[in-house]
C-alpha cells in the first residue's frame, strides 16, 4: 500500500486518543469563536515518490474545524499555587514608554512549549506600568494603594472534524491595579499571563507565546490611568496542517479586564 506506517496507525489511536482526552469541568460563560489561519504542510511521500494517500477519515482528524474560547468562572488554580505578585527590588528592564507611563519587566515569552506549560522561575520579571521618574522603576517602592491582584482564565478548544476536542489549555491573565504615586493615578503590577491544563491529542504540537504590545493612559497627564494591552498567540501543528490564531487582552489600572477582538 501507499500509505505509510504513520498512517496505518491512525485508526488504532487518533480516535481512541480523542475520547481520552481530559475535558475542563470548571464552569464557563459560553464560548466564542477565534478566527484562525490554516496552512497546508506538504505532504510526505513514500519511498517510490508517491504521494501518500489520505483517507477521509484521516484529513477530518488532523483537520482543525474550529476554535473557541470561553472564560472559566471558577478558577483553575489552587489558591495555594497561585503565582504571586512583585515581591523583589527586581522591577525589570524598561520595555515601552508613553505620556509619562513606562511598562517595565518582559515583552514577549514563551507559555506553552512543545504541548507543556512554559514554568517561570523568575516571577519578578512580571509587566508593570509605572510613572515615569528619574531613576527607571524606582517609582515602584515610593507607591500606595495597591488593589488586591486578580486573574482571569479562558479555556481554549480546538476541535476537528469529527467535532472533537484535540488541543484545549487555559491560559490566565494576572494583573494587580489601583497604585497611587505621590497621591494620584492609577497603576498597575503583576501583569503576567501564564498556561495550565495543557492537553494535546496524539498527532499534534501545540505551543504558545504572549507580549506585550502596547500600553496606555486612560486618564489625565495630572492623573493617570495606566492600560495595558497583552497578545496571546498559539499555533498547533500537524503532518497536514499549521494552524495560528490570535487573541488579545487590555488590562486597566482600575482594575478591570476586556478582551479586544
Amino acid at each position: 500500500m501507499k500509505a505509510n506506517y504513520y498512517l496505518k496507525r491512525l485508526r488504532r489511536y487518533a480516535l481512541v486518543s480523542t475520547l481520552l482526552l481530559p475535558s475542563i469541568s470548571h464552569a464557563a460563560t459560553s464560548p466564542s469563536q477565534i478566527p484562525f489561519t490554516v496552512e497546508n504542510q506538504e505532504i510526505a511521500t513514500t519511498l517510490d515518490g508517491d504521494k501518500n494517500e489520505i483517507t477521509d477519515e484521516t484529513a477530518r482528524y488532523f483537520t482543525i474545524q474550529e476554535v473557541t474560547v470561553r472564560e472559566l468562572t471558577e478558577s483553575v488554580w489552587e489558591k495555594e499555587d497561585k503565582p504571586l505578585a512583585q515581591t523583589t527590588k527586581e522591577v525589570g528592564d524598561v520595555v515601552m514608554l508613553i505620556d509619562k507611563i513606562i511598562a517595565v519587566g518582559k515583552k514577549i515569552w514563551d507559555i506553552v512549549s512543545a504541548g507543556r506549560p512554559v514554568v517561570q522561575t523568575n516571577m519578578d520579571l512580571v509587566i508593570s506600568v509605572l510613572p515615569q521618574t528619574a531613576k527607571e522603576g524606582s517609582a515602584f517602592f515610593d507607591m500606595e494603594g495597591w488593589d488586591v491582584p486578580e486573574s482571569k482564565d479562558f479555556l481554549v478548544e480546538f476541535k476537528n472534524g469529527f467535532n472533537s476536542t484535540v488541543v484545549s489549555f487555559v491560559y490566565t491573565v494576572f494583573y494587580q491595579g489601583g497604585g497611587t504615586f505621590e497621591g494620584a493615578g492609577k497603576y498597575l503590577t503583576g501583569v503576567n499571563i501564564t498556561a495550565t491544563n495543557v492537553n494535546v491529542s496524539w498527532g499534534f504540537d501545540f505551543n504558545a507565546k504572549s507580549a506585550l504590545v502596547a500600553i496606555s493612559n486612560h486618564g489625565s497627564k495630572a492623573n493617570p490611568e495606566a492600560g495595558a494591552t497583552l497578545q496571546v498567540q498559539y499555533t498547533v501543528k500537524n503532518w497536514m496542517k499549521h494552524i495560528t490564531a490570535t487573541e488579545t487582552v487590555h488590562v486597566m489600572g482600575r482594575g478591570e479586564i476586556k478582551k479586544l477582538r
